[in-house]
């Protein structure tokens, strides 16, 4: 196999043995290293996610905290529950649209730059909006705030697609929603005890400014101590180097492919696996994740505890999510059960909880089924993520698509407040009716997914034309000359 390209400069005799190195990989060499690339990007990433789902959420504990004294957010801006939902949702169209360029920019610049950009300028929006004192102010802050954030997750796994074969993406991005489910109960214990701030300035300033200071911070370690590219590491050696590229799927993104290639947008566009992973990307957003926005609401309004317990209320749910995510990576990795068989056994979860919201009247019934619900929407996100990088082929296409659908995912915060708005209150019956109809779509969709990418297309020619997946086989995939071995194989399973 000829070296990659940024090898080039070698002369034949150095580039035979840069391709023998690469080639004489072990399968625990190959391990050994991921270990290394993992400790170098990890830990700094887990950090900066916790700290992002930290500040998503915070505005709903901003909106209850206090509200005894009368000093929540929504009560010192006089707020109507109409304002209020609209005051969530401004957030995320900018978020969304954000979402498919930001891709793009990442590779235009590098990884480090673009994503220490995101956390610095979302810290910044975050700490003055400790100081708005209208409706206004609020809905103008919270825009600005979607735009500086916009792009921050699909940025990841973009980057780590460059890093990772999909299998191997799947503990690693389960590790991101453990971090993200860990936020929630760090979120809801800070505004516990930032509560008890409440004087010369509210506790709700108090926690923006907390929390727009953490990302602004560790935006400046992110420019500085990550890593970019594989072929740019510095800590890497030149096989090393050349064998994590060498071991993706030769359609995987690579760093070195041009920034935009028509053929592949419109081979996209045409694949049916986009479209239904698009319409579970959004629907699952809405009908599983969407009580997220506003949970320090619900669990209020089920009369369990105060402003103050109910942010502390939050942590349940959080740990549940985290136990989840951790039994989704072991069935998946270790016992090698299909995620989408996985995300099916969710969607049932998430039915059956919502039947109980609606039809119990017990508040440690309903708290356990909204526990239940806030476990499942992460996770299923977590164990398909791998699955939608090994749907697409192609650097620009991964762009597009992975951005797409992470901001299809933001219709979350679009519609969710408006399901479950506070006047629908205290039992929500219509809002979770809602919910259990849009999972059964979402599970639908996902269904017939599965069957696209790991179903038999031989009886469908112009579909399995159009399938970009790696895991449907093509005749240029047999020429493929590359050291994936087995790792490919598992990758497109």
């Amino acid at each position: 196999m000829p070296a990659p390209s940024y090898e080039s400069d070698k002369s034949p005799a150095q580039s035979d043995i840069l391709d023998n190195e690469i080639n004489s990989f072990s399968e625990e060499e190959h391990k050994a290293l991921l270990r290394r690339i993992d400790w170098r990007i990890l830990p700094l990433i887990a950090v900066t996610y916790c700290v992002v789902r930290l500040d998503l959420g915070n505005i709903s504990n901003a909106g209850t905290m206090n509200s005894e004294t009368h000093d929540s957010l929504k009560q010192t801006l006089g707020l109507t529950p109409q304002q209020w939902a609209n005051c969530l949702i401004v957030f995320y169209p900018g978020y969304a649209a954000i979402e498919p360029l930001s891709t793009f920019f990442l590779k235009l610049t590098s990884p480090s730059v673009w994503i220490s950009r995101i956390m610095i300028s979302w810290g910044i929006v975050m700490m003055c909006m400790a100081a708005v004192t209208s409706y206004g102010g609020l809905l103008t802050t919270r825009i600005l705030l979607g735009m500086m954030e916009g792009g921050y997750f699909t940025s990841l796994v973009y980057m780590w697609s460059f890093w990772y074969s999909p299998a191997e993406l799947v503990p690693r991005i389960l590790i991101l929603y453990m971090a993200n489910a860990t936020s929630g109960g760090v979120s809801g214990f800070l505004a516990w005890a930032i509560s008890y701030t409440n004087g010369k300035l509210h506790g709700w300033q108090y926690l923006f400014i907390i929390e727009g200071s953490l990302p602004f911070i560790l935006g400046i370690v992110v420019y500085f101590c990550l890593p970019d590219f594989p072929e740019t590491a510095k800590f890497l050696t030149p096989a090393e180097k050349a064998h994590i590229s060498a071991h993706l799927h030769k359609a995987a993104p690579r760093k070195g492919a041009e920034n935009w290639n028509g053929a592949e947008i419109k081979a996209l566009f045409k694949d049916p696996t986009f479209w239904f992973f698009s319409f579970f990307w959004a629907l699952y957003a809405v009908g599983a994740w969407g009580i997220s926005t506003v949970l320090p609401q619900i669990i209020l309004d089920m009369g369990i505890s105060g402003s103050a317990g109910s942010n502390l209320l939050q942590i349940p749910p959080s740990a549940t999510a985290v136990f989840f995510c951790v039994a989704c990576s072991w069935i998946i990795h270790k016992r090698g059960v299909s995620p989408f068989l996985v995300v099916v056994i969710l969607h049932v979860l998430v039915i059956i909880s919502n039947l109980l919201l609606i039809t119990v009247h017990a508040p440690g019934v309903r708290y356990f089924a909204a526990c239940i619900i806030s476990a499942c929407a992460p996770t299923a996100y977590a164990c398909l993520w791998p699955k939608r990088v090994a749907a697409i082929r192609g650097t620009s296409a991964a762009a597009l698509g992975i951005g797409i659908n992470n901001a299809l995912s933001q219709f979350t915060g679009i519609l969710g407040p408006q399901l479950y708005r506070s006047d629908y209150g205290p039992r929500y019956i219509q809002s979770f009716e809602a919910s259990t109809a849009l999972i059964i779509a979402s599970g639908i969709c996902i269904s017939v997914v599965w069957w696209l990418m790991q179903g038999d297309l031989t009886n469908y020619p112009s579909i399995k034309e159009r399938v970009m997946a790696q895991t449907q086989i093509r005749p240029e995939d047999e020429s493929d000359g590359s050291v994936r071995r087995e790792l490919d194989e598992k990758a497109v399973a």
